[in-house]
């Protein structure tokens, strides 16, 4: 699967980091054509490591298919850029959670180390549950749903 070789305008700033959600898309037998394509567009794709974690994970959960999904995971690393947790990033992630904890929210912190990564370094979230980035909106994440593109 070769991701981010497609033609985006280069007047387009934009880069990617993919939630969870967006990548497992490309393992389904029916995926939905219209994002994959829309994954074919851009012109460079990004990953967090927390998102290479929840994949394995999901690896690990499936032995009667972890050959395969093992060799998807590893064609998929090569065509993505894979971003590490810093300090900066670590700082942020733990801000917002603790502010929506302070105010009653419960969220994910995985959802909110991957929308960390996406803002520190400056890239659009490629996720299909806007919902769970909301707040992080709010704090000025950029968030875009491919279903809808």
């Amino acid at each position: 699967m070769a991701w981010g070789t497609g033609r985006m305008s280069a007047a387009d700033p934009t880069a990617y980091l993919l939630d969870t959600n967006v990548v497992s898309e490309a393992t389904k037998r029916s995926s939905d054509r219209a994002v994959i394509d829309f994954l074919r567009m851009l012109s460079s794709t990004h990953l967090s490591v927390i998102t290479l974690a929840e994949i394995q994970s999901g690896i690990s959960r499936n032995p009667n298919q972890s050959g395969r999904l093992s060799r998807w995971l590893s064609n998929a690393r090569k065509s993505c850029t894979s971003h590490a947790v810093t300090e900066e990033i670590a700082i942020l992630a733990g801000q917002w959670h603790g502010e929506l904890k302070s105010v009653g929210r419960s969220q994910e912190f995985q959802d909110v180390m991957i929308g960390a990564t996406a803002h520190s370094l400056g890239m659009t979230l490629l996720t299909r549950n806007k919902k769970d980035f909301d707040e992080m909106r709010d704090k000025g994440l950029r968030v875009q749903d491919p279903w809808e593109s």
